[in-house]
């Protein structure tokens, strides 16, 4: 029969029957997802989106130091600036549409459409602080 497992602060824990010791349990770490094209296109997309790029590494499942230190190595490398921008861009592109699309039909929404002048023509209709 095994020893009876001890708390941290020596106590003795009933009931429970000590299996293996620490160094018997080998823990698995977790695999380093390697960075590739892929890997830079979801970051991308993540950030373009509005997360920050740690933020999108822990959804990724990447540890950020990773991310941080393939970004330092790849300084030239402008595949994530260019994805970077294009991701923004089209973001940007569907969410003006859903605005357009919310000034016209049976339902239209005359906030959208002032919304909508504000970005097209600021110096005529943007809201300006009264303070």
């Amino acid at each position: 029969m095994s020893e009876p497992f001890t708390r941290s602060d020596g106590l003795p824990v009933e009931n429970v029957i000590k299996t293996a010791d620490n160094e018997d349990i080998h823990a698995r770490t977790r695999a380093r997802r390697r960075i590739d094209a892929g890997t830079v296109e979801a970051i991308s997309r993540f950030v373009a989106q509005g997360l920050t790029e740690s933020a999108a590494c822990h959804e990724l499942g990447i540890r950020p130091k990773q991310w941080f230190n393939w970004k330092a190595k790849h300084s030239r490398d402008e595949r994530f600036t260019q994805q970077l921008a294009e991701f923004r861009a089209e973001l940007v592109g569907q969410r003006m549409s859903v605005i357009e699309k919310a000034t016209l039909g049976k339902h239209a929404d005359w906030r959208a459409a002032a919304h909508l002048l504000a970005i097209i023509d600021p110096e005529r209709f943007a809201v300006r602080n009264r303070h």
